[in-house]
């Protein structure tokens, strides 16, 4: 076999190698997607069931989170338990 014989045949070799790992890669893609989506779906019905434990509406939740954002600054900056490089031994 000649060197051109080789190597044409190795380049198909690697052609064909490259197609199935595309291909590899799609599904790979696509099982990715599915499970973001699955994720998503998961923390909705998590919050749903957090509102419904709790006796609460998407109403509510607004207000909330309204009361959260405009909360004092001050309170935010305040250390929190074990920052500052104190350890609890």
């Amino acid at each position: 076999m000649s060197r051109i014989e080789e190597l044409e045949k190795r380049q198909k070799r690697l052609e064909n190698e490259l197609e199935k790992a595309k291909e590899r890669l799609k599904k790979q893609q696509e099982i990715v997607s599915k499970k973001e989506t699955e994720i998503k779906q998961t923390e909705a019905e998590l919050l749903s069931a957090l509102l419904i434990e709790n006796d609460l509406t998407l109403t509510d939740l607004k207000s909330l989170l309204a009361t959260n954002q405009t909360a004092d600054p001050a309170l935010e900056e305040a250390p929190k338990d074990n920052e500052g490089g104190a350890e609890h031994v």
